[in-house]
């Protein structure tokens, strides 16, 4: 029922032909890390969404942090069992809302082996309150439909 975000939106503003020098990725494929231009650090993580029926829906995107939490999440230097919590803007464009990039959030460390999870700022944008106050699963299909419209046709 998931669904994610291969690479942030900063990957794809930098020209292809430049790639190369100003983008570090940490993986071609299921990426955890990204920097642009040696001054945007970005982390792949889970932004939560509760679903009637006790499940969660999950988006897999990316936000971007500042380099002491980008630093500290490379180097899985904190305590699993007392994990920090970061300030962050979300760097993913999530389908079927309004513009998702730059908003604010907490990112929460999780344990090692495992993605931050992402609480956005209260606000009244729809993918915050949705993340307050849950969806039901006609919803989670919406969303489905809006990321994979292939599928549907």
């Amino acid at each position: 029922m998931d669904v994610a975000f291969q690479k942030p939106e900063q990957f794809f503003d930098v020209p292809e032909a430049e790639r190369a020098e100003r983008v570090w990725i940490s993986a071609d494929s299921n990426a955890d890390l990204c920097v642009v231009d040696g001054s945007v650090f970005l982390v792949r993580a889970c932004l939560p969404i509760k679903v009637e029926g006790n499940r969660t829906f999950r988006f897999g995107v990316w936000v971007r942090v500042d380099e002491d939490a980008f630093k500290t999440y490379d180097s899985c230097g904190w305590d699993p069992e007392n994990p920090p919590a970061y300030s962050g803007r979300l760097a993913s464009e999530v389908p079927g809302y309004p513009s998702t990039v730059d908003r604010g959030a907490t990112v929460r460390f999780a344990g090692h082996n495992d993605r931050p999870v992402i609480e956005l700022d209260v606000t009244d944008h729809p993918l915050a309150v949705e993340q307050q106050h849950g969806i039901t699963v006609s919803r989670v299909h919406e969303i489905l439909e809006r990321c994979f419209p292939t599928l549907f046709g």
